[in-house]
């Protein structure tokens, strides 16, 4: 079986919806443990009680530090390792001008988005064997800047950064560490308050028409984190719908419209 995970004790962040609730069951469908955790309780309970016995869930807050720490030193004691680190956690502002931003909205994106990658990162690595595998999630925004996401998009790129800096540092064990960079998803994210011009301006931006589903990160998530790809390291996959590519025929004709 390609792209097998049997045996492999997978730790995902962000499970309670969206792609990490996505990358959760593909993982365990392809045979690893997950343990899955998320700020939202409820939900990502649900989840887990869906899949009895082939996960668990723990509540978290990435941007406390001392918490990971914690939740680390469980995992470590209960399970000996992570295999494979996925962070999926994610937050955005509403669309505002650099000037009109808020300090307190700045420093919210930077502690969820970047801080909190950093946070698991910084404590799974001490218990992730040789040729283990992270996946991080950063953006198409890193890479093509939008108006009124000043606070959203350096804090994908400081993820991107991150990523192939401890690509480098772990490169001597065979510890793989990507990120994606998504277009926009078809998440509940995409839908949140303030931020509807994507969702006005996607169906045209994008060559192939349409927004790209959780499932199809998913899939590049669960490559990443395989052993068919120990190969692979300290690289952004951009999964975009053709957006850097160019503008096609299509989409120039709706702008027109």
């Amino acid at each position: 079986m390609y792209f097998d995970l049997t045996g492999k004790v997978a730790f995902v962040v962000g499970t309670a919806q969206g792609m990490g609730e996505g990358v959760l069951r593909r993982f365990v469908g392809a045979g690893a443990y997950v343990i899955g955790t998320d700020i939202k309780a409820e939900l990502g309970q649900e989840v887990a009680d869906s899949l009895p016995g082939k996960c668990e869930f723990h509540q978290l807050d990435v941007t406390d530090e001392m918490a990971v720490k914690s939740i680390m030193e469980n995992v470590k004691e209960k399970h000996g390792r992570i295999d494979i680190l996925v962070n999926c956690a994610g937050t955005i502002t509403p669309e505002i001008p650099v000037e009109d931003l808020e300090m307190k909205d700045v420093r919210k994106v930077m502690d969820v988005n970047y801080f909190g990658t950093f946070h698991t990162i910084k404590y799974a690595l001490p218990i992730m064997p040789d040729k283990s595998a992270i996946v991080n999630t950063s953006s198409l925004g890193d890479i093509a800047a939008m108006p009124g996401y000043g606070a959203y998009g350096p804090s994908k790129a400081a993820i991107t950064n991150l990523t192939k800096t401890v690509a480098m540092e772990q490169a001597h064990r065979g510890l793989r560490c990507n990120c994606i960079s998504p277009g926009s998803m078809n998440t509940p994210m995409l839908y949140a308050e303030g931020v509807e011009t994507e969702v006005k301006v996607a169906k045209y931006a994008w060559p192939l028409g349409r927004f790209m589903e959780p499932e199809e990160a998913v899939a590049i998530i669960h490559a990443l984190s395989a052993d068919d790809c120990l190969y692979l390291t300290g690289q952004n996959i951009i999964i975009d719908g053709g957006y850097m590519a160019g503008t096609s025929p299509a989409g120039l004709a709706k702008w027109a419209e």
